[in-house]
Protein backbone atom coordinates (compact mmCIF):
# COMPACT_ATOMS: atom_id res chain seq x y z
CA UNK A 1 0.00 0.00 0.00
CA UNK A 2 2.69 2.24 -0.96
CA UNK A 3 0.33 5.24 -1.82
CA UNK A 4 -1.16 5.41 1.99
CA UNK A 5 0.36 7.40 4.82
CA UNK A 6 2.21 5.19 7.45
CA UNK A 7 -0.61 5.74 10.24
CA UNK A 8 -3.61 4.23 7.55
CA UNK A 9 -0.91 1.32 6.34
CA UNK A 10 -1.31 0.51 9.92
CA UNK A 11 -5.07 1.02 10.28
CA UNK A 12 -5.27 -1.44 7.47
CA UNK A 13 -2.91 -4.01 9.14
CA UNK A 14 -5.24 -3.88 12.46
CA UNK A 15 -8.15 -4.74 10.55
CA UNK A 16 -9.45 -0.98 11.84
CA UNK A 17 -10.41 0.54 8.73
CA UNK A 18 -14.36 1.15 10.16
CA UNK A 19 -12.49 4.03 11.52
CA UNK A 20 -10.31 5.56 8.75
CA UNK A 21 -12.81 8.17 7.71
CA UNK A 22 -12.71 9.41 11.49
CA UNK A 23 -9.07 9.53 11.07
CA UNK A 24 -8.74 10.74 7.81
CA UNK A 25 -10.86 14.21 8.80
CA UNK A 26 -7.66 14.60 11.40
CA UNK A 27 -5.21 13.89 8.76
CA UNK A 28 -3.07 15.73 5.99
CA UNK A 29 -4.89 16.00 3.11
CA UNK A 30 -2.34 14.93 0.15
CA UNK A 31 -2.05 13.58 -3.01
CA UNK A 32 -0.36 10.40 -2.64
CA UNK A 33 2.51 11.05 -5.01
CA UNK A 34 3.57 13.59 -1.44
CA UNK A 35 5.99 12.20 0.58
CA UNK A 36 6.62 14.83 2.95
CA UNK A 37 4.22 17.94 4.23
CA UNK A 38 4.28 20.85 1.69
CA UNK A 39 6.23 24.21 2.50
CA UNK A 40 4.99 27.02 3.97
CA UNK A 41 2.97 29.27 1.22
CA UNK A 42 3.20 26.64 -1.08
CA UNK A 43 0.13 26.86 -3.89
CA UNK A 44 0.26 23.17 -4.27
CA UNK A 45 -2.46 22.57 -2.05
CA UNK A 46 -4.61 19.55 -2.14
CA UNK A 47 -8.73 19.71 -3.55
CA UNK A 48 -9.10 19.49 0.22
CA UNK A 49 -6.95 22.09 1.42
CA UNK A 50 -8.35 24.43 -1.70
CA UNK A 51 -11.52 23.74 -0.04
CA UNK A 52 -10.51 24.65 3.48
CA UNK A 53 -10.01 21.53 5.03
CA UNK A 54 -6.63 21.31 6.24
CA UNK A 55 -3.89 20.14 8.50
CA UNK A 56 -0.99 22.08 9.72
CA UNK A 57 1.30 19.95 8.38
CA UNK A 58 0.55 21.03 4.82
CA UNK A 59 2.48 24.19 5.58
CA UNK A 60 5.37 22.63 6.62
CA UNK A 61 4.68 21.97 10.91
CA UNK A 62 6.29 19.61 12.68
CA UNK A 63 4.83 19.38 15.63
CA UNK A 64 7.56 17.14 17.30
CA UNK A 65 8.43 19.50 20.32
CA UNK A 66 11.36 20.72 18.98
CA UNK A 67 10.86 22.54 15.40
CA UNK A 68 9.64 26.01 16.04
CA UNK A 69 6.50 25.61 14.48
CA UNK A 70 5.04 29.22 14.59
CA UNK A 71 5.62 30.38 11.01
CA UNK A 72 3.96 27.15 9.95
CA UNK A 73 0.80 27.11 12.02
CA UNK A 74 0.37 31.22 10.89
CA UNK A 75 0.53 30.12 7.44
CA UNK A 76 -1.95 27.34 7.74
CA UNK A 77 -4.55 30.02 9.59
CA UNK A 78 -3.55 32.96 7.41
CA UNK A 79 -4.51 30.30 4.38
CA UNK A 80 -8.02 29.67 6.54
CA UNK A 81 -8.69 33.10 6.73
CA UNK A 82 -8.53 33.79 2.86
CA UNK A 83 -9.89 30.32 1.56
CA UNK A 84 -13.47 31.13 1.52
CA UNK A 85 -15.17 30.42 -1.93
CA UNK A 86 -18.78 31.47 -3.21
CA UNK A 87 -21.33 28.77 -1.16
CA UNK A 88 -18.27 27.39 1.42
CA UNK A 89 -20.07 26.35 4.97
CA UNK A 90 -16.66 27.05 6.87
CA UNK A 91 -12.94 26.85 7.31
CA UNK A 92 -11.08 23.50 8.73
CA UNK A 93 -7.60 23.56 10.12
CA UNK A 94 -6.20 20.42 12.12
CA UNK A 95 -3.26 19.43 14.24
CA UNK A 96 -2.04 16.33 14.38
CA UNK A 97 -2.94 14.31 17.04
CA UNK A 98 -1.12 14.01 20.32
CA UNK A 99 1.82 16.61 18.00
CA UNK A 100 3.60 19.01 20.42
CA UNK A 101 3.66 21.98 18.18
CA UNK A 102 6.69 24.23 19.78
CA UNK A 103 5.91 28.23 18.75
CA UNK A 104 7.69 31.01 19.76
CA UNK A 105 5.65 33.65 18.11
CA UNK A 106 1.82 34.45 18.69
CA UNK A 107 -0.41 32.17 16.72
CA UNK A 108 -3.05 34.50 14.92
CA UNK A 109 -6.25 33.47 15.15
CA UNK A 110 -7.48 36.83 14.28
CA UNK A 111 -10.02 38.13 12.01
CA UNK A 112 -12.32 35.23 11.79
CA UNK A 113 -15.20 36.54 10.55
CA UNK A 114 -17.07 36.11 7.57
CA UNK A 115 -17.86 32.17 7.90
CA UNK A 116 -17.31 29.77 10.94
CA UNK A 117 -14.31 28.03 11.56
CA UNK A 118 -12.75 24.79 13.62
CA UNK A 119 -9.54 24.70 15.56
CA UNK A 120 -9.23 20.77 15.88
CA UNK A 121 -6.42 19.99 18.04
CA UNK A 122 -7.16 16.49 18.12
CA UNK A 123 -5.18 16.32 21.65
CA UNK A 124 -2.33 18.37 20.59
CA UNK A 125 -0.46 20.29 22.76
CA UNK A 126 1.37 23.84 21.80
CA UNK A 127 4.19 24.63 23.92
CA UNK A 128 4.21 28.30 24.12
CA UNK A 129 8.03 29.66 24.31
CA UNK A 130 6.84 33.45 23.79
CA UNK A 131 7.57 36.29 25.65
CA UNK A 132 6.13 38.99 27.10
CA UNK A 133 3.05 38.56 24.70
CA UNK A 134 0.16 36.47 24.01
CA UNK A 135 0.39 32.67 23.05
CA UNK A 136 -2.73 32.84 21.07
CA UNK A 137 -4.24 35.90 19.77
CA UNK A 138 -8.17 35.83 18.53
CA UNK A 139 -9.62 38.82 19.08
CA UNK A 140 -11.66 39.84 16.15
CA UNK A 141 -12.76 36.99 15.47
CA UNK A 142 -16.66 35.27 15.86
CA UNK A 143 -18.35 31.57 15.02
CA UNK A 144 -15.21 30.31 16.06
CA UNK A 145 -14.77 27.20 17.15
CA UNK A 146 -12.32 25.46 18.90
CA UNK A 147 -11.42 22.32 20.51
CA UNK A 148 -9.38 19.56 22.38
CA UNK A 149 -6.07 21.29 22.49
CA UNK A 150 -3.83 22.35 25.16
CA UNK A 151 -1.50 25.48 25.88
CA UNK A 152 1.24 25.36 28.11
CA UNK A 153 3.69 27.69 29.29
CA UNK A 154 6.52 26.34 31.83
CA UNK A 155 9.80 27.17 29.94
CA UNK A 156 11.93 30.23 30.71
CA UNK A 157 10.04 32.71 28.68
CA UNK A 158 6.83 34.24 30.40
CA UNK A 159 3.94 35.11 27.97
CA UNK A 160 1.25 37.81 28.64
CA UNK A 161 -1.71 35.69 27.69
CA UNK A 162 -2.71 32.40 27.52
CA UNK A 163 -5.43 33.23 25.14
CA UNK A 164 -7.21 36.48 24.07
CA UNK A 165 -10.60 37.01 21.87
CA UNK A 166 -12.89 39.40 22.07
CA UNK A 167 -14.05 42.95 20.50
CA UNK A 168 -11.11 45.38 19.23
CA UNK A 169 -13.95 48.03 18.13
CA UNK A 170 -17.27 49.60 19.19
CA UNK A 171 -18.45 51.05 16.34
CA UNK A 172 -19.28 50.53 12.78
CA UNK A 173 -19.13 47.37 10.85
CA UNK A 174 -18.18 44.38 11.52
CA UNK A 175 -17.73 44.93 16.16
CA UNK A 176 -19.59 41.71 16.98
CA UNK A 177 -17.44 39.20 18.49
CA UNK A 178 -19.73 36.56 19.48
CA UNK A 179 -20.74 32.78 18.93
CA UNK A 180 -17.18 31.45 20.06
CA UNK A 181 -17.13 28.08 21.46
CA UNK A 182 -14.29 26.49 23.38
CA UNK A 183 -14.02 22.51 23.77
CA UNK A 184 -12.10 20.75 26.10
CA UNK A 185 -9.42 23.55 26.16
CA UNK A 186 -6.50 22.99 29.02
CA UNK A 187 -3.85 26.25 29.27
CA UNK A 188 -1.60 25.84 31.79
CA UNK A 189 1.55 27.84 33.06
CA UNK A 190 3.01 31.21 34.18
CA UNK A 191 1.23 34.33 32.59
CA UNK A 192 2.46 37.69 33.72
CA UNK A 193 -1.29 38.64 33.21
CA UNK A 194 -4.00 35.82 32.85
CA UNK A 195 -4.31 32.53 30.93
CA UNK A 196 -7.52 33.60 29.69
CA UNK A 197 -8.61 36.94 28.63
CA UNK A 198 -12.06 37.77 27.14
CA UNK A 199 -13.46 41.51 25.83
CA UNK A 200 -16.77 41.09 25.09
CA UNK A 201 -17.14 38.35 23.62
CA UNK A 202 -21.22 37.69 23.38
CA UNK A 203 -23.07 33.70 23.32
CA UNK A 204 -19.43 32.30 24.16
CA UNK A 205 -19.51 28.71 25.11
CA UNK A 206 -16.58 27.42 26.98
CA UNK A 207 -17.28 23.47 27.73
CA UNK A 208 -14.81 22.27 30.25
CA UNK A 209 -12.00 24.66 30.49
CA UNK A 210 -9.31 24.11 32.53
CA UNK A 211 -7.33 27.54 33.04
CA UNK A 212 -4.20 27.18 35.67
CA UNK A 213 -1.95 30.15 36.02
CA UNK A 214 1.03 29.37 37.63
CA UNK A 215 2.74 32.75 37.99
CA UNK A 216 3.70 33.96 41.79
CA UNK A 217 5.59 37.18 40.40
CA UNK A 218 2.75 39.46 41.19
CA UNK A 219 -1.02 39.95 40.81
CA UNK A 220 -2.33 37.64 37.91
CA UNK A 221 -5.28 35.73 36.81
CA UNK A 222 -6.83 32.47 35.45
CA UNK A 223 -9.62 34.26 33.64
CA UNK A 224 -10.09 38.03 32.87
CA UNK A 225 -13.84 38.66 31.68
CA UNK A 226 -13.68 42.33 30.77
CA UNK A 227 -16.47 44.14 29.56
CA UNK A 228 -14.91 47.66 30.20
CA UNK A 229 -11.74 47.45 28.82
CA UNK A 230 -10.06 48.19 31.99
CA UNK A 231 -7.25 46.36 30.84
CA UNK A 232 -7.09 47.66 27.38
CA UNK A 233 -6.06 44.81 25.59
CA UNK A 234 -3.89 45.28 21.96
CA UNK A 235 -3.29 42.67 19.25
CA UNK A 236 -0.42 42.53 17.15
CA UNK A 237 -2.35 41.54 14.25
CA UNK A 238 -5.78 44.05 14.43
CA UNK A 239 -5.94 47.66 15.21
CA UNK A 240 -7.53 48.13 18.70
CA UNK A 241 -9.93 51.59 18.73
CA UNK A 242 -11.94 51.06 21.63
CA UNK A 243 -11.69 53.73 24.51
CA UNK A 244 -10.37 52.23 28.06
CA UNK A 245 -12.46 51.68 30.65
CA UNK A 246 -16.01 52.37 28.70
CA UNK A 247 -18.20 49.80 29.49
CA UNK A 248 -18.82 47.06 26.17
CA UNK A 249 -21.73 45.28 25.52
CA UNK A 250 -20.82 41.76 26.98
CA UNK A 251 -23.44 39.20 27.21
CA UNK A 252 -24.29 35.32 27.71
CA UNK A 253 -21.32 33.44 28.42
CA UNK A 254 -21.55 30.12 29.67
CA UNK A 255 -18.98 28.23 31.39
CA UNK A 256 -20.31 24.65 32.56
CA UNK A 257 -17.76 22.41 34.76
CA UNK A 258 -14.57 24.98 34.74
CA UNK A 259 -11.79 24.27 36.64
CA UNK A 260 -10.26 27.69 37.51
CA UNK A 261 -7.12 27.83 39.62
CA UNK A 262 -4.20 30.31 40.40
CA UNK A 263 -1.18 30.28 42.49
CA UNK A 264 0.46 33.49 43.96
CA UNK A 265 -1.53 36.59 44.67
CA UNK A 266 -4.64 38.36 42.92
CA UNK A 267 -7.89 35.76 41.83
CA UNK A 268 -8.82 33.22 39.84
CA UNK A 269 -11.46 35.40 38.13
CA UNK A 270 -11.77 38.99 37.40
CA UNK A 271 -15.16 39.82 36.13
CA UNK A 272 -16.23 43.40 34.99
CA UNK A 273 -19.64 44.76 33.12
CA UNK A 274 -20.80 41.57 32.25
CA UNK A 275 -24.59 40.67 31.99
CA UNK A 276 -25.73 36.83 32.60
CA UNK A 277 -22.79 35.01 32.33
CA UNK A 278 -22.97 31.44 34.23
CA UNK A 279 -20.25 28.80 35.86
CA UNK A 280 -22.22 25.75 35.65
CA UNK A 281 -20.01 23.33 38.08
CA UNK A 282 -16.63 23.08 38.60
CA UNK A 283 -14.15 24.47 41.00
CA UNK A 284 -12.00 27.71 42.00
CA UNK A 285 -9.24 28.05 43.73
CA UNK A 286 -6.16 30.24 44.90
CA UNK A 287 -3.20 29.40 46.63
CA UNK A 288 -1.62 32.89 46.88
CA UNK A 289 -1.78 35.34 49.89
CA UNK A 290 -4.30 36.85 50.08
CA UNK A 291 -6.37 35.71 47.43
CA UNK A 292 -9.70 35.86 46.50
CA UNK A 293 -11.74 33.38 43.80
CA UNK A 294 -13.51 36.05 42.06
CA UNK A 295 -13.44 39.92 41.82
CA UNK A 296 -16.29 41.54 40.60
CA UNK A 297 -15.65 45.13 39.53
CA UNK A 298 -17.99 47.59 38.96
CA UNK A 299 -21.58 45.91 37.66
CA UNK A 300 -22.22 42.30 37.44
CA UNK A 301 -26.28 41.72 36.94
CA UNK A 302 -27.31 38.20 36.59
CA UNK A 303 -24.33 36.75 36.96
CA UNK A 304 -24.84 32.38 37.74
CA UNK A 305 -21.70 31.51 40.22
CA UNK A 306 -22.72 27.91 40.82
CA UNK A 307 -18.66 26.92 41.38
CA UNK A 308 -17.12 25.69 44.49
CA UNK A 309 -14.09 27.86 46.18
CA UNK A 310 -11.22 25.49 47.19
CA UNK A 311 -7.55 25.51 48.25
CA UNK A 312 -9.00 26.41 52.37
CA UNK A 313 -5.55 27.32 53.67
CA UNK A 314 -5.30 30.08 51.17
CA UNK A 315 -8.30 31.22 49.52
CA UNK A 316 -9.56 34.21 52.41
CA UNK A 317 -12.65 35.63 50.58
CA UNK A 318 -15.07 34.02 47.51
CA UNK A 319 -15.78 37.22 46.14
CA UNK A 320 -14.18 40.78 46.24
CA UNK A 321 -16.58 43.75 45.38
CA UNK A 322 -14.45 46.79 43.77
CA UNK A 323 -15.91 49.66 40.39
CA UNK A 324 -14.02 51.86 38.60
CA UNK A 325 -11.96 54.74 40.60
CA UNK A 326 -14.51 57.57 42.11
CA UNK A 327 -17.41 54.88 42.50
CA UNK A 328 -18.50 55.20 46.12
CA UNK A 329 -21.57 52.94 46.07
CA UNK A 330 -22.84 49.67 43.69
CA UNK A 331 -25.79 47.71 43.05
CA UNK A 332 -25.36 44.09 41.66
CA UNK A 333 -28.81 42.70 40.56
CA UNK A 334 -29.80 38.86 40.32
CA UNK A 335 -26.89 37.46 41.91
CA UNK A 336 -26.46 33.15 42.35
CA UNK A 337 -24.63 31.87 44.47
CA UNK A 338 -24.09 28.06 45.02
CA UNK A 339 -21.85 26.40 47.12
CA UNK A 340 -22.04 23.03 48.90
CA UNK A 341 -19.39 24.25 50.93
CA UNK A 342 -17.43 27.15 50.14
CA UNK A 343 -13.64 26.98 51.64
CA UNK A 344 -13.02 30.84 51.90
CA UNK A 345 -11.75 30.84 55.44
CA UNK A 346 -12.63 34.83 55.59
CA UNK A 347 -16.17 35.49 54.06
CA UNK A 348 -18.02 35.27 51.55
CA UNK A 349 -18.21 38.88 50.36
CA UNK A 350 -15.68 41.33 51.14
CA UNK A 351 -15.97 45.03 49.73
CA UNK A 352 -13.14 47.46 48.89
CA UNK A 353 -12.56 50.51 51.05
CA UNK A 354 -13.50 52.93 48.25
CA UNK A 355 -17.01 51.75 48.34
CA UNK A 356 -17.48 53.93 51.04
CA UNK A 357 -21.35 53.95 51.09
CA UNK A 358 -21.66 50.22 50.69
CA UNK A 359 -23.22 48.06 47.94
CA UNK A 360 -26.90 46.66 47.57
CA UNK A 361 -26.86 43.34 46.74
CA UNK A 362 -30.68 43.31 44.90
CA UNK A 363 -32.57 40.10 44.04
CA UNK A 364 -29.52 37.96 45.50
CA UNK A 365 -30.17 34.06 45.71
CA UNK A 366 -27.63 32.20 47.62
CA UNK A 367 -27.16 28.93 48.88
CA UNK A 368 -23.99 27.72 50.99
CA UNK A 369 -24.06 23.87 51.98
CA UNK A 370 -21.55 25.16 54.60
CA UNK A 371 -18.62 27.25 55.21
CA UNK A 372 -14.74 27.63 56.45
CA UNK A 373 -15.26 31.16 57.51
CA UNK A 374 -17.32 32.34 60.28
CA UNK A 375 -19.12 35.24 58.87
CA UNK A 376 -20.69 35.76 55.22
CA UNK A 377 -20.34 39.37 54.98
CA UNK A 378 -16.59 40.80 56.09
CA UNK A 379 -17.62 44.64 56.80
CA UNK A 380 -21.76 43.79 57.35
CA UNK A 381 -22.61 47.69 57.79
CA UNK A 382 -21.97 48.34 54.22
CA UNK A 383 -24.25 45.77 52.93
CA UNK A 384 -27.75 45.40 51.77
CA UNK A 385 -29.70 42.77 50.41
CA UNK A 386 -33.10 41.95 48.94
CA UNK A 387 -33.59 38.47 48.16
CA UNK A 388 -33.53 34.74 49.10
CA UNK A 389 -30.51 33.18 51.28
CA UNK A 390 -30.49 29.19 52.00
CA UNK A 391 -28.50 27.98 54.76
CA UNK A 392 -28.15 24.60 56.56
CA UNK A 393 -29.52 24.27 59.88
CA UNK A 394 -27.81 25.64 63.06
CA UNK A 395 -25.93 27.94 60.35
CA UNK A 396 -24.43 31.26 62.39
CA UNK A 397 -22.36 32.68 59.73
CA UNK A 398 -24.71 34.94 58.23
CA UNK A 399 -24.23 38.25 59.92
CA UNK A 400 -26.24 40.97 58.13
CA UNK A 401 -27.96 42.49 60.54
CA UNK A 402 -32.33 42.34 59.78
CA UNK A 403 -32.86 45.74 59.36
CA UNK A 404 -30.57 45.41 56.08
CA UNK A 405 -32.34 42.74 54.44
CA UNK A 406 -35.59 42.07 52.79
CA UNK A 407 -36.90 38.99 51.90
CA UNK A 408 -37.25 35.20 52.46
CA UNK A 409 -34.57 33.61 55.04
CA UNK A 410 -34.67 29.88 54.93
CA UNK A 411 -32.32 28.04 57.62
CA UNK A 412 -32.80 24.76 57.58
CA UNK A 413 -36.35 24.04 57.66
CA UNK A 414 -37.60 27.05 59.01
CA UNK A 415 -37.99 30.31 56.36
CA UNK A 416 -37.92 33.91 58.03
CA UNK A 417 -39.48 36.45 56.30
CA UNK A 418 -37.90 39.98 56.24
CA UNK A 419 -38.63 43.65 55.26
CA UNK A 420 -41.31 44.46 53.07
CA UNK A 421 -41.86 40.85 51.96
CA UNK A 422 -45.21 39.30 51.18
CA UNK A 423 -46.23 35.80 51.53
CA UNK A 424 -47.87 33.70 49.09
CA UNK A 425 -49.52 30.40 50.09
CA UNK A 426 -51.32 27.57 47.62
CA UNK A 427 -54.84 28.38 47.42
CA UNK A 428 -56.14 25.13 48.64
CA UNK A 429 -57.31 23.02 51.61
CA UNK A 430 -54.68 20.40 52.70
CA UNK A 431 -54.53 17.26 51.52
CA UNK A 432 -55.11 13.83 54.02
CA UNK A 433 -51.69 12.62 53.39
CA UNK A 434 -48.75 13.31 55.85
CA UNK A 435 -47.23 16.92 55.41
CA UNK A 436 -43.73 18.54 55.84
CA UNK A 437 -43.43 21.04 59.05
CA UNK A 438 -44.12 24.50 58.40
CA UNK A 439 -45.98 23.91 54.86
CA UNK A 440 -48.81 26.39 54.85
CA UNK A 441 -51.94 26.49 52.79
CA UNK A 442 -55.52 28.40 51.94
CA UNK A 443 -58.74 28.81 51.02
CA UNK A 444 -61.39 31.03 51.29
CA UNK A 445 -62.10 30.12 54.45
CA UNK A 446 -59.12 29.44 56.59
CA UNK A 447 -55.29 29.69 56.55
CA UNK A 448 -53.55 25.63 57.64
CA UNK A 449 -50.10 25.56 58.89
CA UNK A 450 -48.48 21.74 59.32
CA UNK A 451 -47.07 21.51 62.88
CA UNK A 452 -45.30 18.14 62.71
CA UNK A 453 -45.56 15.26 60.06
CA UNK A 454 -49.20 14.59 59.34
CA UNK A 455 -50.84 17.14 61.57
CA UNK A 456 -52.39 20.26 60.17
CA UNK A 457 -53.69 23.20 62.46
CA UNK A 458 -55.87 25.66 60.90
CA UNK A 459 -56.96 29.87 61.92
CA UNK A 460 -60.39 31.03 60.36
CA UNK A 461 -60.49 34.14 58.44
CA UNK A 462 -62.49 36.74 58.75
CA UNK A 463 -63.73 39.85 56.85
CA UNK A 464 -62.18 43.40 57.51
Amino acid sequence: MPCLPVYLQRLFALGCTANIVTFQLLLPAKACAQTRPLAAGSPALSQEARRGQFNVEDFGAKCDGTTDDSQAINAATDHARGSTVAGQLGARVAFPPGGVCRHTSTINLTGFRSFPVDIEGAGALLDCEVKESPCIDALDSRYLHVRNLSITATGSAIPTIGLQIGLIKSSGSDVQADCNEFDNIKIHGRFSFTAVYNRSSETTLWNHLIAWNDYAGGPAYSLVMDGYNHWNVQSAFRKVSLSADTPNSFNENTFITPDLRRVGRGAAIWSGFTYRHRYMGGYIGNSGTPSYGIVLYGSNDFLDADIHGESAQYLTDMFFVTAPRGTSSLVLNGLKVRDHSSYANNSIFKLDPALSKGVALTNLDIEVGGLVATRVFEDPARWTVSGIYRLPIKFSAWNLPASQFSGVAIVGLAASFFGTTSISMTGRAPPSESCTPGELRSDSDFIYVCVSTGKWKRAALSTW
